[in-house]
């Protein structure tokens, strides 16, 4: 911080480690009411990387802003990007439901390796080498939970079996843990038919990444006052990169024709 800024203004929190920022600031908006709370749904990285680029801009005229604008806090200001960082841990933590997309993802990949698995199963039932009624009852479920258990009961019986079965089917370990971990995924996704679902409740962790972004946001908006003052209204956007903004490619230098064209 340059020397001619007032010697009693507070030292602002500046920090590279994402625990230690998270740490600094939850405390610090804790207080946020419920009402004005912002729900994120910005990329953090990018949050985070356009919050550096708008502090580095505007270091260079700290003094100026301070004695033009009073009310700015300068250390609020060279805060941001440690808020950011906090920012993009808490993001971290918040857990996702799994969206539509993912589910049938999961599905596409378990479905085949279901059906070739049981397959193999009836045939070693066949011969004696697995409980045939457990494989009966693998085979008379049905939907969409039904053949993520199925999935974990074929792998289960497998391995129950394994001496048995040694170099008697295609199947290694590899593919039928992946068979095993999408059925697992998909019970833990997918609601039974009839159950009724969970009341909504927004996690704890979603909130206080929200209550982080909504003071990021606040403090960006004394940034742009602040860039105001420096570039201009109708300049300050050329130096201060909006939280969202994604950097775009240039386009490409049009060639030159060949003479005649």
């Amino acid at each position: 911080m340059p020397s001619e800024l007032e010697n009693n203004a507070p030292e602002p929190f500046e920090t590279t480690d994402a625990q230690a920022a998270f740490d600094h600031f939850v405390p610090l908006v804790a207080s946020i009411p419920a009402e004005e709370v912002e729900v994120c749904t910005a990329d953090p990285e990018i949050v985070r990387i356009n919050a550096r680029r708008g502090v580095d801009a505007i270091r260079p005229h700290l003094v100026r802003i301070e004695k033009a604008l009073p009310l700015v806090s300068i250390a609020g200001l060279l805060e941001i990007p440690s808020l950011a960082l906090a920012l993009a841990f808490a993001a971290d933590r918040v857990i996702v439901p799994a969206s539509p997309q993912e589910i049938r993802a999961r599905q596409a990949s378990l479905r085949p390796a279901r059906k070739l698995t049981l397959l193999q199963l009836e045939i070693l039932a066949e011969l004696g080498l697995v409980p045939a009624e457990q494989v009966r009852k693998i085979r008379s479920d049905k939907g969409p939970v039904d053949e993520a258990r199925d999935a974990v009961a074929i792998v289960a019986l497998f391995r129950e079996h394994a001496v048995a079965l040694a170099n008697k089917h295609p199947f290694d370990e590899a593919y039928l843990q992946k068979l095993s971990d999408d059925g697992n995924w998909l019970l833990a996704e997918l609601l039974p038919k009839g159950a009724k679902p969970e009341k909504s409740e927004r996690a704890a962790d979603a909130v206080l990444r929200d209550r982080l972004w909504t003071e990021l946001n606040r403090r960006y908006d004394e940034l742009y006052k602040a860039g105001v003052e420096v570039w201009g209204r109708r300049k300050v956007d050329e130096h201060l990169p909006s939280l969202h903004a994604r950097q775009t490619q240039p386009a490409p230098a049009p060639t030159n024709a060949p003479a005649g064209a």
